[in-house]
C-alpha cells in the first residue's frame, strides 16, 4: 500500500481522473494577489470586443424577448391572469439561468435584499 507525499493544508492541488491513489494529485502554483486594478480590467475587455457582445446578447437577446410577451400578452388582455404570470415568472428565471452569466447571482442578492423590487408575487415564487 503505497502512499504519495502528503501535501500541507496549504498546497493548492489538482485532482486528475485518477483520485483514489497513484499518481493523481498535481502540485499546482497559487496564483498571485494583484489586486483589483480596473485599468486592466477595461484594457482586457476593450480588446475583446466580440466576446463582450456575445455575453451581453446571451442575456439581451432574451430578455428583450421575455418583455416583447409582456407587452402582447397586456395587448391581448390576459396579463392579469395567474397562469400567464407564472408561465412569464417561469421564463424570467430560465433566461437567467440559460445565461450562465452573473446576472443570476447578481439578481439573487439583489432579491434577497430587497424582495419588493417584484411586484409581481407570481414571478416572485418563481
Amino acid at each position: 500500500n503505497k502512499m504519495g507525499p502528503i501535501l500541507p493544508d496549504t498546497s493548492p492541488i489538482h485532482i486528475s481522473e485518477n483520485v483514489m491513489g497513484g499518481p493523481g494529485r498535481k502540485k499546482m502554483k497559487p496564483l498571485p494577489v494583484t489586486g483589483y486594478d480596473a485599468q486592466a480590467i477595461l484594457d482586457f475587455y476593450d480588446r475583446r470586443p466580440l466576446q463582450v457582445g456575445w455575453r451581453l446578447n446571451a442575456l439581451g437577446i432574451p430578455l428583450f424577448g421575455w418583455y416583447l410577451g409582456l407587452l402582447m400578452d397586456k395587448a391581448m388582455g390576459i396579463a392579469d391572469k395567474p397562469n400567464v404570470q407564472r408561465k412569464r415568472g417561469e421564463e424570467l428565471r430560465q433566461h437567467l439561468v440559460r445565461s450562465q452569466s452573473v446576472a443570476l447571482v447578481k439578481s439573487g442578492q439583489a432579491l434577497s435584499l430587497r424582495p419588493d423590487l417584484i411586484r409581481n408575487k407570481i414571478w416572485a415564487e418563481e
